[in-house]
């Protein structure tokens, strides 16, 4: 006797194995059915041989009762089949309903996951994560930036005065190519030879040989 009246029964959770036991069982069914229906119509096809046999003997009314039980064979199958197509029925329905079962199972266990995952999530930690991001970035490039500069007395040379001397370096070669070119060919050609007195003398190569015997005399 319930005193408090009769509570909500509880919903009993669904099973997955359950419809493929159920499912297991209808196929099994089916495969005896398509056994007994084969036996069914062999022996149609006999009792037709045998009406057959005995109508050739003038037996008419064996031969009736022949069809009579082929007749009778052939409905059975008949019967058989729709049976069948109810089972198929059936087993195309089990199979729906566990597939959208399988379906909401996972959805729910995604969404707890997804509500698992958010948890500790809110949009302030996120805004707070990418203000401390920017400032750690900020840092870092004023960290590079830093120390990048120039040290000791590079800090304190003038790129100006570094030019105007890289300008003179340039003249001063320009100078000494334009002498090398002005300078007269017989400099060039004929040596400068050192005469034992001290002086001076520009030799030709014709009288070379005679300068070196005096030298060496």
């Amino acid at each position: 006797m319930r005193l408090f009246g009769g509570g909500k029964k509880k919903e009993k959770p669904t099973d997955p194995q359950e419809a493929l036991n159920t499912i297991s069982k209808l196929r099994t069914t089916l495969e005896d059915m398509d056994k007994r229906q084969k036996v069914l119509e062999a022996k149609a096809r006999n009792e037709l041989e045998t009406a057959k046999e005995k109508n050739r003997q003038k037996d008419k009314r064996g031969a009736l009762y022949s069809l009579k039980k082929k007749k009778m064979y052939e409905a059975e199958v008949g019967k058989l089949d729709a049976q069948k197509m109810n089972l198929e029925q059936q087993i195309f329905m089990i199979e729906g309903a566990h597939t959208n079962v399988s379906v909401f199972d996972s959805m729910r266990a995604a969404q707890a996951t997804i509500t698992n995952q958010h948890r500790n999530i809110t949009v302030e930690k996120v805004d707070e994560l990418r203000d401390q991001m920017e400032e750690h970035q900020q840092l870092q490039d004023e960290i590079s930036e830093a120390l990048t500069q120039p040290m000791g007395n590079l800090m304190n040379m003038d790129d100006d005065a570094l030019m105007d001397e890289l300008d003179q370096l340039e003249a001063t070669e320009m100078e000494e190519k334009m002498l090398d070119l002005e300078m007269p060919t017989a400099a060039k050609t004929n040596p400068v030879v050192v005469a034992p007195a001290g002086r001076t003398v520009v030799a030709k190569k014709d009288d070379l040989e005679d300068l070196m015997s005096q030298m060496a005399a």
